[in-house]
């Protein structure tokens, strides 16, 4: 934290390297965590709180970035919020939203993770609801939170918070919407593979016997276009695939809420697992070659969700050729 010479306004001492510091959720104005919790409430309530405005570093200082990011040879650009490498072509960085191009007004690192962070809570959160503030060098089970800033990247504010509920509460669940709605597709894209793949084969195979009854109703249609106005199709002999049919329907809606309870578990469980992995295999790398690595390992694959969603579309045009070719 870029808190040289900034002084706590509780106990009015200078903070030091390796100093326990919080950031208030309203104002933004740093405090020994001891002293936060002895007080209560922000110091600068009345000054600040009540006027409506926030706190300002002196330390901050504007960072001009036509001159200061360059590009390397490989066209990468080090952000200077959080040492993420950035694409040359890259407007913000992708991990903390620091502005690349314009002139802003440079924080200090790891202090976009706070703010981030405590901009979505109500003005009134405390402490105690939001399980305390989260910062680069909290570790969530053992892992630093800014290992996990970096491996999941997009959307991190919201997956640290879930983290740390996990990693103090057992049997704690977050629930995940995206998840509920797009299903596997939502794990494709967050590259949990296994678990996607698996959800795509029982949705492929749940959908077998909605595919054939769908060619007799064609079929029937197409002698009788009336039924597409009253829908009386006769199922005589194909009984028992109506009946799988309304039964996999109930059971793909279990599993749709299936993924929403648990698909931020799943990726907790992901994000430490290919986490420890990569420490195990970076001893000796320096810092940044080693955050540069878990970046790249980690982050969403959007082409992964698109690549399997044009997979179901074509099996389902397929389906649709076969039946047309069938009944010609």
């Amino acid at each position: 934290m870029n808190y040289k010479g900034v002084s706590c306004p509780v106990c009015k001492q200078e903070f030091k390297e390796g100093d326990d510091i919080v950031v208030c959720p309203v104002c933004g104005a740093p405090h020994h965590r001891a002293c936060y919790h002895q007080l209560g409430h922000c110091a600068l309530e009345q000054e600040l709180h009540e006027q409506g405005r926030s706190w300002e570093n002196p330390n901050d200082q504007p960072v001009h970035h036509h001159t200061e990011l360059q590009p390397d040879e490989n066209g990468n650009i080090i952000c200077p919020n959080c040492g993420l490498f950035c694409k040359e072509e890259d407007e913000v960085c992708p991990n903390c939203q620091f502005p690349l191009k314009q002139p802003s007004a440079a924080s200090g690192q790891g202090r976009q993770v706070v703010q981030g962070l405590d901009d979505q809570l109500p003005p009134n959160a405390s402490f105690g609801t939001m399980f305390e503030a989260i910062y680069e060098n909290d570790q969530i089970d053992n892992i630093p939170a800014k290992d996990f800033i970096f491996f999941v990247r997009q959307n991190y504010l919201y997956f640290l918070r879930a983290f740390k509920i996990f990693s103090q509460r057992a049997k704690a669940k977050v629930f995940n919407w995206a998840a509920f709605f797009l299903n596997f597709v939502y794990f494709f894209y967050r590259k949990m593979y296994k678990i996607g793949a698996l959800l795509l084969a029982f949705y492929l195979i749940s959908n077998i016997p909605s595919v054939i009854l769908s060619y007799h109703m064609v079929q029937q249609t197409m002698e009788d276009p009336m039924l597409m106005y009253s829908l009386q199709f006769d199922f005589t002999g194909l009984e028992t695939l109506s009946l799988l049919s309304q039964l996999f329907m109930y059971v793909r809606f279990g599993v749709a809420l299936y993924c929403g309870f648990t698909a931020n578990r799943h990726y907790y469980k992901h994000c430490r697992k290919k986490i420890q992995q990569l420490k195990g295999i970076s001893t000796g790398n320096s810092s940044s070659e080693y955050y540069q690595t878990l970046s790249s390992i980690g982050g969403p694959s959007l082409i992964s969700a698109l690549l399997v969603i044009a997979l179901v579309v074509g099996l389902v045009f397929s389906s649709s050729a076969i039946m047309a070719f069938f009944l010609m």
